[in-house]
């Protein structure tokens, strides 16, 4: 069961499933299907590794360390927004006095980012 959204212009919009309809209503539903990727994990080395998905202030409580402000809610969004194009693996953003290095993409989506603390050299 899905549906086709179409937008103002005829368009397709994207796909909507029954599920996603009734997440709407009751909130998110977890079942055998969802595999769910923690949205962050320490690496050997002092380093961390995140969900591009992570709001930018919960990731600013976690390193505690702020980060530069910007039109941005999530770690993707803050590379997106300031590269300025769809990252490919490996390029990497510097903010503040860290940086996010691009390691997995699903399509346009950034799905997995290195973080590393800069250093004053």
């Amino acid at each position: 069961h899905l549906a086709v959204v179409v937008d103002e212009y005829g368009g397709t919009a994207g796909l909507v499933t029954l599920e996603d309809l009734v997440e709407e209503l009751v909130g998110e539903i977890v079942d055998e299907f969802d595999k769910e990727e923690p949205l962050f994990e320490p690496t050997d080395g002092g380093g961390l590794i995140v969900h591009g998905r992570m709001p930018v202030d919960q990731l600013e409580s976690l390193i505690d360390a702020e980060l530069d402000d910007g039109d941005w809610d999530t770690v993707g969004g803050l590379i997106f927004n300031t590269l300025g194009h769809v990252p490919e693996i490996g390029e990497s953003v510097d903010n503040g006095q860290i940086r996010f290095g691009v390691e997995r993409m699903e399509g346009r989506r950034i799905t997995r980012v290195r973080l590393s603390r800069l250093t004053d050299d």
